[in-house]
């Protein structure tokens, strides 16, 4: 995997911490933790800065821990909110340099847990103690969301990261993705395709069309070979399909939130949505579903009415 060390903004936080700074506040904090949880260990998913600083190693140093508590108690919260602060006030660290934001693009319901359960699976420790494991987020969900972030038009974004960092990170995770690839039963699909990657964490919603291109250009450049098969038939319209499938799955899952319905899978969400009209999801019409098979297999063969006017709207293009 690249090696190239990354620039890392100042415009957000000027303390910047090393690989040794972060392990040193890890295990300090395990000692308080000592004293104050019976149920230990607390695990922590985590992404971000601290799996290139410690899992890729194209970053010499990072400003936070983003971190997301499997333990979502409220006690488990606000010891870990003291003893990060004990932490940080022992070893005169920032008070941020462990945020709980993460918690806020994790995935919500019944994919929630599936993403736990399969980011302690994939074993990918990046620290371990008697009170505290932290393990890298499943490898798929930290891809769509650095992509989604990528796709961000601010070219300083916040946490003291760039886009040149956050491609980086990017680039790392498919190389990590694809060997793992190679390396089973799917070798015999040697690149990973914009609409796989769609569909792994479709609530993580838009990723802009242009981050594809720009993805498959700096991998082919850094490793020699594609990721993502991109060819001339998966730019421009091809892109926009891309587009609008995205734009459709981010409405589907906040409509389908609010209606108080949840999916563990791209299956089941497909089901969930074949309910009446009376319902807050309706039926598409046979035309629809005809556009939708031919275009784009992904794009769910049901749609909300607000995702049915922009189908329809897109079919007569």
């Amino acid at each position: 995997m690249s090696r190239r060390l990354s620039e890392t903004s100042r415009l957000h936080n000027d303390r910047l911490y090393t690989e040794n700074d972060l392990l040193q506040g890890l295990r300090q904090m395990s000692q308080f933790l000592r004293r104050r949880v019976t149920k230990i260990p607390i695990i922590l998913i985590v992404s971000g800065g601290i799996l290139s600083l410690m899992c890729f190693q194209n970053r010499s140093s990072t400003t936070t821990i983003n971190y997301f508590a499997v333990e979502e108690s409220g006690v488990v919260s606000d010891v870990l909110s003291q003893e990060i602060a004990a932490t940080a006030q022992a070893l005169d660290l920032d008070s941020r340099w462990m945020s709980w934001e993460m918690t806020v693009p994790a995935p919500t319901g019944a994919e929630r847990s599936r993403w736990v359960a399969d980011s302690v699976t994939q074993n990918e420790v990046i620290f371990r103690s008697d009170e505290l494991v932290l393990y890298a987020a499943k490898w798929e969900w930290a891809l769509s969301s650095q992509m989604k972030r990528y796709g961000n038009t601010n070219p300083a974004l916040p946490g003291g990261s760039t886009k040149a960092a956050d491609l980086d990170d990017i680039l790392c995770l498919l190389k990590i993705l694809l060997d793992k690839r190679r390396a089973s039963l799917f070798s015999l699909r040697p690149t990973i395709s914009p609409q796989e990657i769609i569909s792994w964490y479709p609530q993580i919603g838009f990723i802009h069309p242009d981050v594809w291109k720009e993805v498959e250009d700096a991998f082919v450049e850094t490793y020699g070979f594609s990721a993502l098969g991109l060819d001339a038939q998966h730019t421009g319209s091809r892109l926009l399909d891309l587009h609008i499938m995205t734009v459709l799955l981010g409405l589907i899952n906040h409509l389908s939130v609010v209606a108080g319905q949840q999916y563990a899978s791209h299956a089941e969400m497909l089901r969930f949505l074949k309910l009446p009209p009376g319902n807050a999801l309706a039926n598409i019409t046979d035309h629809t579903n005809k556009l939708v098979e031919d275009r784009c297999e992904l794009i769910p063969t049901a749609a909300t009415r607000a995702g049915f006017s922009i189908v329809l709207k897109y079919s007569q293009r």
